[in-house]
């Protein structure tokens, strides 16, 4: 019995071919001692695809949280957090 090499990961596939359009539509010119860095980029914002309606609301939310800045205290350097 043959097994079809690869068939049974086809998320993985999909994964793949996203990274590489990726990598060829926004940098085409990818240098091998950048390409790490692209990747972590890549999986920084895949991971984070479906959280996107939630980082205004937690922005938002720590900012009402913080106590008021006066002019005064910001020309005074005098930020107390």
């Amino acid at each position: 019995m043959k097994r079809a090499k690869g068939k049974g990961f086809p998320e993985l596939h999909i994964h793949i071919m996203n990274i590489k359009g990726w990598l060829r539509g926004i940098h085409h010119k990818c240098k091998g001692n950048r390409l790490q860095n692209y990747l972590d980029e890549f999986h920084f914002r895949f991971n984070r695809r479906s959280f996107l309606a939630t980082v205004l609301d937690k922005l938002i939310g720590r900012a009402v949280a913080l106590l008021p800045v006066t002019y005064s205290q910001i020309k005074k350097c005098e930020l107390n957090t």
